[in-house]
């Protein structure tokens, strides 16, 4: 028979009760739990009230993330291009231009819809991970005003 080294308090165990053990377990990983949300909320909070855009794409192109401004920014349905491609938002032939994008690179677009300039921005990107796990972190600054204001002086 062998011995049970919960009930055996002479090998280390509790001497029959497991309760105190499990409470003390279960109230950690919950006050640990609670500072991971607690962290993660006050991340998701700063990217979601950030100044610029922030878009975030995997390795083939498909939107994982954006945020409040980059949907303003480009007027576009947050839950229409989430898990779309690029071209959902930048159409085809600049998404191939900001997938080409490496990090320290700047990228300055105008997004038309309807043959109409939507948006003038500039882009840069930063990257981490590698192969299939890579993700693209788009950061958007909107330069609509400054075009804007240069094309009412010529």
């Amino acid at each position: 028979m062998r011995p049970n080294y919960y009930q055996d308090k002479e090998n280390g165990g509790t001497g029959g009760s497991t309760a105190n053990v499990k409470s003390e377990s279960s109230a950690d990983v919950r006050k640990k739990l609670t500072e991971i949300e607690n962290i993660l909320k006050a991340q998701f909070d700063a990217y979601d009230q950030a100044v610029d855009g922030i878009l975030v794409f995997d390795a083939k192109g498909n939107v994982v993330s954006i945020n409040k401004m980059a949907v303003e920014l480009f007027v576009v349905d947050k839950a229409n291009v989430m898990r779309g491609p690029l071209s959902n938002i930048f159409g085809p032939d600049l998404s191939f231009k900001v997938q080409a994008l490496q990090p320290g690179e700047e990228l300055e677009l105008n997004v038309k819809r309807d043959g109409v300039v939507n948006i003038w921005c500039s882009v840069s990107v930063t990257k981490a991970g590698a192969g299939e796990k890579v993700q693209n972190t788009l950061f958007i600054k909107d330069l609509t005003k400054e075009k804007k204001a240069a094309l009412e002086l010529e």
